[in-house]
């Protein structure tokens, strides 16, 4: 054995170091997939009111009646909720990878994340709509 795992099965035989208990990792576990589907969701509401804007004032018109046009666009924007969607999506897809294994598959992942909260977006845009 080398002197790195003798000095730890020394400190872990004397009581230095202290195991945790097998609840603390599953508790762990289902606050990151919570935290996770949270962000997701919340990602998912909020560019589904960005939806909503777009089809309300259509930018696209707007933008057609000139300077009041733009003016209207740059006040009446949800600048925020873009930033709350692009950041929760960004936080879910952190989250995710620090479960277990799974930062090993990092492009499917990311992908996964993505492609949930584009989809409940898109659900709840026509929930919205109705």
């Amino acid at each position: 054995m080398n002197k790195t795992k003798k000095e730890i099965l020394n400190k872990i035989k004397k009581g230095e170091v202290k195991m945790k208990p097998k609840w603390w990792f599953e508790a762990e576990k289902v606050g990151i997939n919570t935290g996770w589907v949270i962000l997701m969701i919340l990602g998912a509401v909020m560019g589904s009111t960005m939806l909503l804007f777009w089809e309300l004032y259509n930018p696209i018109d707007l933008l057609s009646y000139g300077e009041v046009g733009r003016q209207l666009l740059w006040e009446d924007f949800p600048f925020w909720q873009l930033f709350l969607t692009v950041i929760s999506i960004i936080l879910a897809e952190k989250l995710i990878r620090n479960v277990g294994t799974w930062y090993r598959i990092k492009p499917l992942w990311m992908w996964l994340t993505i492609g949930v909260t584009m989809s409940l977006t898109i659900g709840v845009f026509f929930i919205m709509r109705s």
